[in-house]
């Protein structure tokens, strides 16, 4: 991906996230746990997630999940998807998933707080 990378370690492994929206690298997910993308992907379950995500976003289930050749290469799937992956491969990977994108959507908000002006928060106000 063409996209600045974060990159999150969990139990001695690179995860790599995109900053801007928070795409994760599914093959770096998988490699761990000596399975792949695709067969997360080809499962009944993860299809259904894929079209109900697609129509909640109004776009194609493609859209979702993006394979990328080259540097940084690999299935690059958008954060839900991720967190659906993490939990197809371990619960513990899981829970972390969800910390970490929580964090990166986080971090993401501060830095907008810092960006814009107080009065573009209404909720701050009189503190």
């Amino acid at each position: 991906m063409n996209e600045e990378l974060r990159i999150e370690v969990f139990n001695g492994h690179q995860i790599e996230f995109t900053r801007g929206d928070a795409f994760v690298n599914l093959t770096k997910m998988c490699e761990p746990y000596g399975k792949r993308p695709g067969d997360f992907l080809a499962i009944g379950p993860t299809k259904e997630f894929l079209a109900a995500l697609a129509e909640e976003f109004n776009s194609l289930p493609a859209a979702l999940v993006v394979k990328v050749e080259g540097k940084n290469g690999g299935t690059w799937a958008h954060r839900r998807i991720a967190i659906k992956c993490a939990a197809w491969l371990n619960s513990d990977f899981e829970v972390w998933m969800i910390r970490m994108t929580g964090n990166i959507l986080m971090g993401q908000a501060v830095l907008q707080r810092l960006r814009y002006p107080a009065r573009f928060y209404p909720s701050d106000r009189g503190r």
